[in-house]
């Protein structure tokens, strides 16, 4: 493959190589990571205001509203709210997860073991003990037996490290039990929510309830929420890999022209892709503010509309910032990965 562009204009331009183009993708891929992580403090904000509104309102007032905004809404039949409150703490999934690797003892029988070294009649372990601690051990021999003890201090520490980071970012559940969140689980037709400490939230969850149980279109909005957050890194990712076009260059077919207008317009086409998750979000607020107005009094329906603007904001914002992340990376490796022009001597 040739090494350099010729353009209509008769100019020549040589193509970035493969470490200009390497080094252009791992800038890029860190400046959208800043990107992501600028928005974060501002969703936290938003959290940590739902949250103190939350903590004025008539708790009893909201509790039973909700259970009248499911008949309300048409949706008491087939959707239950799960109340946190008074629900004693448990294990969350990444909390068992840890556990589970500790103190195990797990059979591992000869035929699973393939090695290729010189044994002189030692006899393969039959089990294998997985206990805590700092370093490693030299295997030993007990009894009739074999097996050895291995402590796993250092993949332990980074496994720990690990769990905590996926259960803060992951771990919806015990975030809505800590009344730092609150959801709807279609897969259970369930409203999850602390009404202590966040029950106003639970008209706009009850809202994702009557979308997904009342509407066809607005079910099927909602269960586009998976994909839509997957396209704009896939757009992203081929943004990134896409060269940029030399000036004068035309793209040639419709593979090449359709790649193209996704590097052109990565940046909007991202923030596009998030518009399923956006518009469900708002009109599950427009459904729960409109529950909220009839069954509450001025003042809590009040701090329920203030609360579910804080809480679209948080989506506005994230996808915007998936946008300004797209753009921004694919310009960072453009700067860095792009055809230089060929001066000819005269």
């Amino acid at each position: 493959m040739s090494s350099t562009i010729r353009t209509n204009d008769g100019s020549y331009y040589e193509k970035p190589g493969f470490m200009r183009t390497a080094a252009g993708i791992v800038a890029a891929s860190s400046a959208s990571g800043a990107v992501a992580l600028m928005q974060q403090p501002f969703a936290e904000q938003c959290m940590k205001r739902m949250g103190k509104i939350a903590q004025t309102a008539d708790t009893v007032e909201i509790r039973n509203a909700l259970q009248k905004a499911l008949v309300e809404g048409g949706v008491a039949d087939k959707v239950k709210i799960r109340d946190f409150a008074n629900e004693a703490k448990n294990e969350s999934f990444f909390d068992i997860f840890r556990n589970s690797f500790k103190q195990k003892k797990v059979d591992m029988p000869n035929k699973k073991f393939v090695l290729k070294v010189d044994t002189k009649g030692m006899k393969l372990p039959t089990s294998i003990d997985y206990i805590d601690k700092e370093v490693f051990k030299k295997p030993k021999i007990t009894g009739d037996a074999p097996h050895f003890t291995a402590g796993i201090g250092t993949i332990d520490k980074l496994k720990e490290k690990l769990g905590k980071y996926l259960q803060k970012q992951m771990d919806v559940v015990g975030a809505i039990k800590k009344g730092k969140n609150a959801g709807f689980n279609n897969l259970t037709n369930e409203v999850l929510i602390n009404t202590e400490k966040l029950g106003v939230a639970g008209f706009h969850e009850i809202g994702h309830a009557i979308n997904y149980n009342n509407s066809k279109f607005w079910s099927t909005m909602q269960k586009l929420r998976k994909p839509a957050m997957i396209i704009p890194s896939i757009l992203t990712t081929i943004a990134l890999f896409k060269r940029k076009k030399a000036e004068g260059e035309e793209p040639k077919g419709f593979f090449d022209k359709t790649t193209t207008f996704i590097k052109e317009h990565v940046g909007t086409l991202a923030t596009l892709s998030m518009a399923p998750i956006v518009a469900e979000e708002i009109k599950a607020t427009q459904r729960g503010n409109a529950l909220a107005k009839k069954l509450l009094s001025p003042e809590n329906y009040k701090k329920v509309v203030k609360t579910n603007r804080y809480g679209a904001a948080t989506y506005i914002a994230a996808a915007l910032a998936v946008g300004v992340g797209a753009y921004v990376a694919n310009k960072v490796k453009d700067a860095i990965a792009k055809p230089k022009e060929i001066r000819l001597g005269a």
